[in-house]
């Protein structure tokens, strides 16, 4: 199937636009035999020699990223990457064994709202009520040690360990 000269895209034998971008049609016969075509180093698709863009992911093919010489296939490590490449070649990061990934200050801003809710963020519900319970206690006898244990409570939300 012919290709249009200008755009790339698919089009029918005879025409005389092509239907995506409206250039003349160069010519007759498969114009794909007059243009060379690569795979995209983003989405692996078909796209032209001279692409400058991806007509399928839209990405800038004048300057090559790191991610995507490490996205290249037949690329098993960051050696087989050109030299200039290879420091600042992407990686996935390290699989976790099963264990999330928790902020600190997202448990210590929501244990200042509601005493508890950091360690309950963290995986640590038990911790959590109970910071809960004693926060409300020590409100409930007096402001000053409700007030000591709440700071306590979001300290050791922002510091602590997550289960």
């Amino acid at each position: 199937m012919p290709f249009c000269g200008q755009c790339g895209a698919n089009q029918e034998s005879g025409l005389k636009f092509c239907p995506e971008c409206g250039a003349t049609a160069s010519g007759s016969g498969d114009t794909a035999a007059k243009h060379a075509t690569k795979k995209c180093p983003y989405c692996a698709e078909t796209i032209l020699q001279g692409a400058v863009k991806c007509r399928f992911c839209g990405e800038n093919l004048l300057t090559p990223s790191p991610i995507a010489f490490a996205a290249a296939p037949g690329m098993s490590s960051s050696a087989d990457l050109p030299k200039f490449a290879q420091e600042f070649a992407w990686s996935p990061p390290p699989a976790t064994s099963g264990t999330k990934q928790w902020n600190p200050g997202i448990a210590a801003v929501l244990s200042l709202f509601v005493p508890g809710a950091g360690q309950i963020y963290k995986g640590q519900i038990g911790r959590g009520l109970a910071w809960f319970a004693g926060t409300f206690i020590g409100y409930m006898a007096m402001v000053v040690p409700g007030i000591a244990v709440h700071i306590i409570c979001i300290y050791n939300a922002y510091n602590g360990e997550a289960e």
